[in-house]
Formats: structure tokens, C-alpha cells, sequence
């Protein structure tokens, strides 16, 4: 065997061959998929999952200028000239795949719907000038919105849909794992995480960067002045009844903007504060039933798995998410749930 590479179910080996076997976690028995021509090179490779019970995994081969898709029944070239490509990467949703290709110390990297229909983006990464780069290691997603790519010596390149682009170096070598809302870059010392600011979209406006609109300095939004007026009341400020009267017809939307900053919040602090506020507003209007269900059913998985990938608790966020979020939390039950956040601070 020359590789192999793992999916929910199953896994995908390389031969030496050339040849591609699958097996799934349910079936001991291989199977073997068509196989590429033997006289091509093949440059990297990667698969993509089963999207339903009925459908098989696929693979992709990159071959010097082209890539070859390659299932149980036949193998089809998708006829590129973009390549050659020595990393590729399928987004988490499963939409989108990054294409690299080295060039002069940089790189370019071509982004495509994963059907090849389309292509979305064409950026060229400038050389840093370093000699101590090395090669890229390592080309990932964060989340579904940005591609990261990391070199041997330590530097990092996260690219935009837009095409900007944000660039890190470290003193040593770095590796990355991808997760559900973000990506993990970890070496010798450090562990950092990586993730766009999140938005959202209420029933009456839209908020394109929440936890920015909240926080910011100078924030006139509904759920920025909810958290001022909490913020007044507990000084007994006469402040907090202007704060209210203020945003008195837009109650409902502030209530739905702390909740869904709540789940964007990593700091326990700022989530009890958050969701406080949006108890004590919705108790005192009788208006909980009224609350965008959605955000509820995202907000407390959200915040139970972040609570379980502290640093106390080392559990791969991926994991933990996809647990939570499998269960249907009824009002009780999340009432219950978000009762226990607001005491953790108190227990201590």
C-alpha cells in the first residue's frame, strides 16, 4: 500500500499499483475502483464522502496537468489545463475544492464548485522572499469561507473569498486540522484556532458580522444596546430605562441578536452575560415562545461543545458539534441546559 486516506464510514487505499481500493466500516470487504491509466504520474490525490446511502465514494487523482475522478464504475477526466496540482482540499460542506499549485516560492490557488462546473476564485500567492519556507505541507479549508496554506518552514497564508488574504509566520514548523467553524494551527508551543468573524440574519435586519456588532465601540444595534442597558441596570444607572425605551419596538430582534453572539462567543463570561440578558428580557415580556427556534437549537449545542473542547477537557470540536447537534433539544430541555451555563461561573 502507498497511501491511504479516511471518511466517515470507510477508507480509500493506494496501491503501489496505482490501483484504488475502498472499504467501508460496516463491510470488511474491499472493493477495488477503477484505476487510473498506469502510465500517469499521480501528483496528489484525495476523496470525497458518500452524500447519501446511495451514492459511493469518489477520488480524485491530480495528474500532471489534469485530474481524474475515479468510482467503482469508471474513471473520468475532467480535461484541465490549470495544473499541475500538488495539494488539493475539499471544503467541509463539501461544496468547494482548493487547488494549489506551486510557483516560484509561492503558489496559485484555484477554488471550484467539487462538481468542476464552475470555478470561483483564481488567486496567486506572492513569495515572502524567504528561503526558509520550504515547500507547502499542508493546503486546508477554514470553515467553509477561507483556504489556508502552510509551508515546511512555518508560514501560513489564509485566502479569502474575496481575494484578500492574511499572512502568518512562526518560528517553527506548524500543523493545521481543520474543524467544523474554523481551523486549528498547532506547533511545539502554541495552539491557536482561526475563524471568520460569524454573521447572521434576523426576521427584521441583517447583521453581516454579529459578535462585531455587538462589541464594537459605538454599536447602535439592537442587541449592542440590550447589552448596555444590562450593563446600566446592574450599576442602577437611569441609563438602562433610555437603553430600553430605545429599542422598545426592536425587543425581539435585540433578544435574538445576544442569543445568536452567545453562540459565537468563546469567552464563558460573555456567553453567561449574553445569555442572561436575553432570559431576563424574555421572561419580562412573556415573549420566549416567540423566539427564533433555530437560534436556540444552535446556540446551546454551540456553547456545550466549546465548553468541552477547553483545554481541561481536549475533545476535537468536530466531534462534540456533530453530537450535540444530532439530538432534537426540546424548550425544557434547552431552558435546563442554558440554566446550567448561566451557573458555572457561580460554582466556583
Amino acid at each position: 500500500m502507498k497511501d491511504c486516506r479516511f471518511y466517515p464510514t470507510g477508507v480509500v487505499a493506494l496501491l503501489q499499483t496505482s490501483q484504488l481500493v475502498s472499504s467501508g466500516y460496516s463491510t470488511a470487504q474491499p472493493r477495488l475502483l477503477a484505476s487510473p491509466p498506469s502510465g500517469d504520474q499521480i501528483l496528489s490525490w484525495m476523496i470525497i464522502p458518500p452524500q447519501s446511502s446511495t451514492r459511493h465514494v469518489e477520488v480524485l487523482l491530480a495528474t500532471r496537468t489534469t485530474i481524474l475522478v475515479a468510482d467503482q464504475l469508471e474513471v473520468q477526466d475532467q480535461f484541465l489545463q490549470q495544473g499541475p496540482f500538488s495539494h488539493m482540499a475539499l471544503s467541509p460542506a463539501g461544496r468547494f475544492l482548493a487547488l494549489y499549485t506551486p510557483i516560484n516560492g509561492g503558489g496559485r490557488v484555484w477554488v471550484v464548485y467539487s462538481d468542476f462546473q464552475k470555478g470561483i476564485s483564481d488567486f496567486t500567492i506572492p513569495s515572502s522572499g524567504n528561503s526558509t519556507d520550504g515547500s507547502v505541507k499542508q493546503v486546508g479549508w477554514v470553515g467553509d469561507d477561507a483556504v489556508a496554506i502552510i509551508w515546511e518552514g512555518g508560514r501560513v497564508v489564509i485566502i479569502g473569498p474575496t481575494g484578500g488574504f492574511l499572512e502568518y509566520f512562526y518560528n517553527e514548523g506548524v500543523w493545521a486540522v481543520e474543524e467544523v467553524d474554523g481551523m486549528r494551527i498547532y506547533s511545539s508551543s502554541v495552539c491557536e484556532f482561526v475563524q471568520k468573524v460569524p454573521g447572521m440574519s434576523c426576521a427584521n435586519y441583517l447583521i453581516a458580522d454579529i459578535s462585531e456588532d455587538v462589541f464594537k465601540v459605538g454599536s447602535s444595534s439592537p442587541a449592542a444596546v440590550l447589552l448596555d442597558a444590562a450593563d446600566h441596570l446592574e450599576r442602577n444607572s437611569a441609563k438602562a430605562d433610555e437603553d430600553i425605551r430605545l429599542i422598545r419596538t426592536q425587543l425581539t430582534d435585540a433578544v435574538d441578536g445576544c442569543v445568536s453572539a452567545a453562540a459565537h462567543e468563546w469567552d464563558h463570561y460573555w456567553q453567561k452575560q449574553l445569555l442572561r440578558v436575553s432570559l431576563s428580557i424574555s421572561y419580562l415580556m412573556s415573549r420566549l415562545p416567540v423566539l427564533e427556534k433555530h437560534s436556540w437549537n444552535f446556540t446551546i449545542p454551540t456553547i456545550l461543545s466549546r465548553c468541552a473542547t477547553f483545554y481541561v477537557c481536549l475533545m476535537p470540536s468536530e466531534t462534540t458539534t456533530s453530537a450535540c447537534h444530532s439530538h432534537i433539544l426540546s424548550i425544557p430541555f434547552i431552558a435546563r441546559l442554558t440554566l446550567d451555563i448561566l451557573s458555572l461561573g457561580q460554582r466556583k
